[in-house]
């Protein structure tokens, strides 16, 4: 007797559509629970974080603004010590402050005549928060800083993290 024989019988086809319903009502609530990782779109962002060179603090800085800037510990060898800060979480964590992580910082090396910094990517510079030297953003150097991930524990994926 073939599948579609078996299914013809009451007791066995009622069975089927059960589980079908079950499945379907199980995915169903599976989409509309549980917490959402934050998604980046410029829609729902307004600022970005700012990472201080002199106390290793972030602080958060309009999403428009072009590093360096003034850090509020104020200046290192004589320039603004404030440069961008790419904060990333696993799964989007990123109201838990002991979740987030630093993937790479971000500065630029100069500004024109008006104080306007330089931000093509010619002139964007990218180090590891624990490196000491920076690396043109296009780089073979600075593409390998920029792509690096953090192993996230059971499997997850770090997602980009902003200030509220």
């Amino acid at each position: 007797m073939g599948i579609r024989e078996q299914i013809r019988k009451p007791a066995v086809g009622g069975a089927v559509a059960v589980v079908i319903v079950v499945v379907a009502v199980v995915i169903a609530l599976n989409a509309r629970t549980g917490p959402k990782p934050h998604r980046f779109s410029r829609d729902n962002v307004d600022k970005v974080w700012f990472y201080d060179l002199n106390n290793g603090e972030l602080f958060a800085q309009p999403l428009n603004t072009r590093p360096p800037v003034k850090a509020p510990s104020g200046e290192k060898d004589g320039k603004p010590a404030g440069v961008r800060a790419h904060v990333f979480a696993c799964d989007g964590h990123c109201d838990d402050k002991d979740a987030r992580h630093i993937r790479y910082l971000e500065t630029t090396p100069e500004a024109d005549a008006s104080g306007e910094a330089l931000v093509d990517e010619g002139h964007r510079l990218v180090r590891t928060i624990d490196g000491e030297e920076w690396h043109s953003y296009n780089s073979k150097e600075g593409l390998a800083i920029r792509g690096s991930a953090f192993k996230c524990p059971n499997s997850g994926r770090d997602r980009p993290c902003f200030p509220k």
